[in-house]
């Protein structure tokens, strides 16, 4: 029962960047400005899980988002920065209840910032190719990925892919 139940969740994620991938990025001139919702998926199942899962699930996503989205960064990257999200993000499954709206809007913005963060001290490092973004675009990136996280954290509970009201730890 639970393989299948990260079975599903991961094919949900890979379906996401594939449609990130193929059908936004290389079609829209504004690609840069469309909601991350695999990474929301990402940091909403990593929460859902405990740490180890979601270290595994971010090593994973890491190198999913290389192929698929950025093939010109280097190898690695995102894979590091995602481990780091998804074990921290993990470290809070059955510690706090989550309501509808503020704390998963709050989740994701600490994960973003700390993505941001990582990455742009990733950038100062030589050798490391990582494309790079204005605080413009990081602030409208951020903005329209925001409008889409209730939507998606919603749509993941109503699905049962998540759960994130259990206090218990399983």
């Amino acid at each position: 029962m639970r393989l299948t139940h990260y079975l599903f969740q991961f094919l949900l994620f890979l379906l996401f960047c594939f449609l990130q991938s193929i059908l936004f990025v290389r079609n829209l001139p504004i690609y840069r400005f469309l909601p991350d919702i695999a990474f929301i998926i990402f940091l909403f199942c990593s929460i859902n899980n405990r740490q180890l899962v979601g270290a595994i699930s971010g090593f994973i996503a890491g190198i999913i988002i290389h192929i698929f989205m950025l093939p010109d960064s280097t190898l690695g990257v995102y894979s590091f920065v995602y481990v780091f999200i998804g074990y921290f993000a993990g470290m809070l499954k059955g510690k706090l209840i989550v309501d509808n709206l503020f704390l998963p809007l709050l989740y994701f913005t600490i994960a973003f910032i700390i993505e941001k963060i990582l990455l742009f001290f990733f950038s100062l490092l030589p050798e490391i190719s990582i494309a790079s973004s204005s605080i413009i675009s990081i602030l409208i990136e951020y903005g329209v990925s925001l409008l889409f996280v209730p939507l998606v954290y919603n749509l993941l509970r109503l699905f049962k892919l998540i759960n994130l009201n259990q206090r218990k730890s399983q």
